[in-house]
């Protein structure tokens, strides 16, 4: 999947009839996207392999604890959605 900005670029890369610039372009930035999140994966799943080693905790804890940084996440997703929806103008002001 490409990353979604590289898709812009190549859209204006197409517009001004440069469509090879715009494919390496977008190759090059889902190249690097790639690597990136398989570097991060890569390194959490690390990270839990080692950390597992000094934590002492049931297997029950461990499998739960994720469920915390989620919630997390959920949350911090719902207060910007909220955030974005406070501060669009009405449909009706927009186009006045």
């Amino acid at each position: 999947m490409p990353c979604p900005t590289s898709t812009t670029v190549l859209q204006i890369c197409l517009q001004l009839g440069q469509f090879t610039l715009g494919a390496a372009t977008m190759a090059a930035f889902s190249l690097g996207l790639a690597i990136t999140m398989a570097s991060i994966s890569v390194a959490a799943a690390w990270c839990v392999h080692h950390a597992s080693k000094w934590i002492n905790l049931p297997d029950r804890v461990l499998q739960h604890l994720p469920l915390p940084s989620a919630g997390l996440v959920e949350a911090l997703s719902v207060i910007m959605l909220v955030q974005g929806m406070v501060d669009l103008p009405a449909p009706a002001a927009a186009f006045s």
